[in-house]
């Protein structure tokens, strides 16, 4: 997971940017209930490097007892499983194909079941 901008973040920022090639994390988390801020054209200047991502606010609130519900876990505790194992099936279902096309291409992003926003 790479952070956006890290070196232009604010010291005790509670907001973290990653990048998300063709928004496929960001589909499958949100399919899990998580919300993010979509973000696009992160590097203008390098169309080569990823061009999509995320951004979360990680307020208090994220720290938050989930009860039962949570299996008696945190928000954060849940979102980072959740980030997991969305990591996981999106490494396990990269096609052939999909690897013919860059991921910041239209192809690309279709068949990697990214984002189509």
């Amino acid at each position: 997971l790479a952070v956006v901008h890290r070196s232009h973040r604010a010291a005790g920022s509670s907001v973290i940017s990653a990048e998300d090639p063709a928004g496929v994390l960001m589909r499958k988390l949100k399919r899990r209930g998580h919300s993010f801020a979509s973000l696009f054209n992160l590097y203008p200047s390098d169309p080569a490097r990823c061009q999509y991502g995320w951004s979360l606010s990680l307020t208090p609130y994220a720290l938050r007892d989930l009860g039962g519900a949570g299996g008696g876990a945190t928000a954060l505790e849940v979102f980072l499983r959740d980030l997991g194992r969305a990591a996981a099936e999106a490494r396990a279902a990269d096609s052939r194909l999909a690897t013919l096309f860059s991921a910041n291409s239209l192809p690309g992003i279709l068949l990697r079941g990214g984002t189509e926003e």
